[in-house]
């Protein structure tokens, strides 16, 4: 009985900590966003390596400098949405472009604005 006793009181501390483990894991990211518990792959990137320049991305993507959103005159970039490979401009004056993030260069705009 009294071997019994201690594996019931043994595995109740064992679920405390474990409870406490998880419940500083969830504040830890909540502070900390790109926090990774494990790398994603052997050869995790390296932003700052001083033997050349960065490799560009896994996906093929290059570096594309500035791209101009045409928006129209004295509309301001209310919100920008990324979904999938696209990025999403949302003009506050009705007008909405769209961007292929790969590439870098614009898909197109969609003009909701009465007419």
């Amino acid at each position: 009985m009294q071997g019994l006793k201690a594996i019931v009181v043994g595995l109740g501390i064992a679920i405390v900590l474990s409870m406490g483990a998880l419940a500083y894991g969830l504040y830890y990211k909540s502070q900390h966003p790109d926090f990774k518990l494990f790398a994603s792959s052997p050869t995790a990137e390296r932003p700052h390596e001083a033997d050349g320049p960065p490799a560009a991305p896994a996906d093929g993507a290059l570096p594309f400098g500035a791209l101009l959103a045409p928006l129209p005159a004295g509309c301001g970039l209310a919100e920008m949405r990324p979904q999938g490979g696209r990025l999403y401009l949302r003009g506050d004056c009705g007008v909405v472009a769209v961007v292929d993030v790969a590439a870098g260069r614009l898909l197109g705009t969609v003009d909701t604005r009465a007419k």
